[in-house]
């Protein structure tokens, strides 16, 4: 039980300390990679607990990698596909063959209020 204390402060500490150290930066990383670097932060202390607990089960590690890597492909898919629709959408509505007060779809910059 000590095992798994130590590896949720240590991820936990972890965490904290990226979101300190990239957060207010003008090379400010965007998501899905800031997504991928917590994911990959979480996995490792899973793996330490689980190579803490029996050397066997950092399989499950593995596991876990593998799970939220195929996962993330697909919300980089995602990202991929909305920032496409953007463009398009911006493009016709450049065109005048679209008019909009709120963009559609709606962007992460909009929402932001970088693009205003």
């Amino acid at each position: 039980m000590i095992e798994l204390l130590i590896c949720t402060l240590g991820c936990a500490i972890s965490l904290a300390t990226e979101h300190l150290a990239l957060w207010d930066n003008p090379w400010r990383l965007k998501p899905p990679v800031t997504y991928a670097i917590g994911m990959l932060t979480i996995i490792v202390w899973f793996s330490i607990f689980c190579f803490l607990v029996s050397p066997l089960y950092v399989f499950f590690g593995v596991a876990l990698l593998l799970l939220s890597g195929g996962s993330g492909i697909v919300v980089i898919l995602g990202y991929w596909l909305r920032k496409v629709f953007t463009a398009k959408d911006q493009a016709a509505f450049t065109a005048g063959q679209l008019s909009r007060s709120v963009p559609s779809p709606i962007t992460q910059d909009w929402i932001d209020g970088s693009d205003r």
